[in-house]
């Protein structure tokens, strides 16, 4: 490097000077104390009127002014690359001194607890101990920091927090374990319960770990990041579940004609991550049981029902889509039609087995959901129409929007919402999201698509799912960066607001088109 006057060292020879500094702390580090535990004069040190941590701290800031000055010397003679690293994402380049920093204090207790090459296996294990335990630690609140903020939106102060504070503060944990290991040592190794430095070391660790673990479980978001999350559903107590690719294909959404695209079903609950479940191909559509307990889901054109208790798997039949019956014993599955983008809808009994066809009719359909109660099936068409069509009197009725603001997007061809009947309010909503726009829709008791919820955002994801609570209580809707947000719905804030009643205060609501129950509140739902 001196001869060719090179400064500006590239990837490889950051690399090589990042060795020799991690060996140097080594060898400096060892020799604090290898040669006197070496030469067996480690009792005529302790001897002398000194303290073992004036001891320990004269060896340990010798070695470190030796090693600093070597670091000036590297750093004052070429210009590393440290940019062009692979670091972990949020980690800085200051990372890298304090792992040296942490090496050299390791080294310098192993020269009294090993001896020959069980030196090296000491600084290694420790140090990697350590360094996975304050990683640990530090992933936990970068997860969390990541998880609620958009990486470019994270206040300055919490990023100063991750980047500075708590890397020192970890860094400060990580040279007093083995410095006061060594003190300890030089104590003639009393028990720990009586070297009181060793217990309050113990309880900070702790406490730390305690901690971190409390803002991360009190503080997570409600879904942890999904970038492949293409449909789901969400049921109260049943938790949330994601389907989509394991990892990110377009191809998906228009997959060609026998592909199989691995894909998998996840399972979380609100402010937990999600766990694997399910694996298979090309699945797409889960959809809890009006009790929680079980989905059902469609997997390379069939439909499949996978109980949540015991991973028992039933095969239902050919359907690209399914939906429950209101009390969770029936199942309505929509089966392609070959050579035709049109379904038509069989009826599945779960208790007898029986399969059989509601109608000779064929749908161009999206997605349907059904009121068994009332025996109505709602289905969404590729052309932005709400369809309504009752089995019993074969009757068809398309429902249009009250407005051009209230008419849903035309993209259903590219974007597929999820139609969810909730049945606590007697509605029919989906929701769908298109160029920086978020909208959630629902049918009133006049039969008119309203537009319930408007978000517009640059951090929304184009085409991602919307999640939305089984008794719409909230939703759940997805950034660009994969991360997921919670957001109360406006007819439930309302409701908190303005609908406190008395016990015993009863509403009157206007009955639902071609049904005898009774309709949704949101005939008297402002936007």
């Amino acid at each position: 490097i001196l001869i060719t006057g090179e400064r500006q060292l590239h990837l490889f020879g950051t690399w090589i000077v990042l060795i020799l500094a991690v060996l140097f702390a080594m060898v400096y580090g060892l020799q604090c104390f290898s040669s006197e535990a070496d030469q067996k004069t480690l009792d005529f040190i302790l001897t002398r009127p000194l303290s073992p941590y004036l001891i320990t701290g004269v060896k340990y800031l010798t070695g470190l002014a030796v090693l600093a000055g070597w670091i000036n010397v590297f750093t004052g003679t070429v210009h590393l690359t440290l940019a062009s690293l692979p670091l972990v994402e949020g980690m800085g380049p200051a990372w890298l001194l304090l792992i040296i920093l942490t090496v050299h204090s390791i080294s310098c207790c192993s020269g009294l607890l090993a001896k020959g090459l069980e030196r090296l296996f000491g600084v290694t294990v420790m140090t990697g101990s350590l360094a996975l335990l304050s990683y640990h630690l530090w992933s936990l609140v970068f997860d969390l920091i990541k998880a609620n903020y958009f990486w470019f939106d994270i206040p300055l102060y919490q990023i100063n927090f991750l980047k500075t504070i708590l890397p020192v503060y970890l860094a400060g944990l990580c040279l007093a374990t083995p410095l006061l290991l060594t003190v300890w040592f030089l104590h003639g190794r009393i028990p720990i319960y009586l070297f009181k430095p060793g217990r309050w070391l113990i309880g900070i660790w702790m406490a730390t770990y305690l901690l971190t673990g409390a803002f991360h479980l009190l503080l997570a978001p409600p879904l942890w990041p999904d970038s492949t999350a293409l449909s789901g559903d969400w049921h109260e107590t049943g938790g949330i579940i994601l389907s989509g690719p394991v990892q990110e294909d377009d191809s998906f959404r228009k997959p060609q004609p026998h592909q199989k695209i691995p894909c998998r079903i996840t399972l979380a609950k609100l402010g937990r991550k999600s766990r694997p479940i399910y694996s298979g191909f090309n699945i797409q559509r889960p959809r809890f049981a009006p009790d929680g307990t079980r989905i059902a889901f469609a997997e390379d054109g069939i439909i499949k029902i996978l109980n949540l208790k015991n991973n028992r798997l039933t095969i239902i039949g050919p359907g690209h889509t399914a939906a429950w019956s209101n009390d969770g014993d029936q199942l309505l599955c929509a089966e392609s039609v070959p050579n035709s983008s049109t379904s038509r809808f069989y009826r599945f009994n779960l208790k007898t087995g029986k399969k059989s066809y509601l109608t000779e009719r064929l749908f161009k359909l999206v997605d349907f959901t059904w009121n068994s109660r009332d025996n109505v099936i709602y289905y969404l068409g590729y052309r932005d129409e709400l369809g309504f069509f009752n089995p019993q009197t074969q009757a068809i009725k398309e429902f249009r929007p009250g407005s051009d603001r209230e008419k849903p997007l035309n993209y259903y061809g590219i974007i597929s919402p999820t139609l969810i009947y909730v049945k606590e309010l007697n509605q029919v909503i989906w929701g769908q999201v298109f160029e920086d726009e978020l909208r959630i829709f629902g049918l009133d008791s006049s039969g008119t698509i309203k537009l319930l919820e408007n978000l517009v955002s640059p951090r929304l994801k184009t085409a991602a799912p919307v999640i939305i609570n089984n008794q719409f209580k909230a939703f759940i809707w997805q950034r660009i960066d994969g991360t997921f947000v919670l957001q109360a719905t406006k007819y439930y804030s309302y409701k908190d607001d303005h609908h406190e009643h008395e016990n015993g205060h009863e509403h009157g609501h206007e009955t639902q088109p071609n049904s005898g129950h009774s309709s949704s509140p949101f005939s008297g739902y402002r936007h």
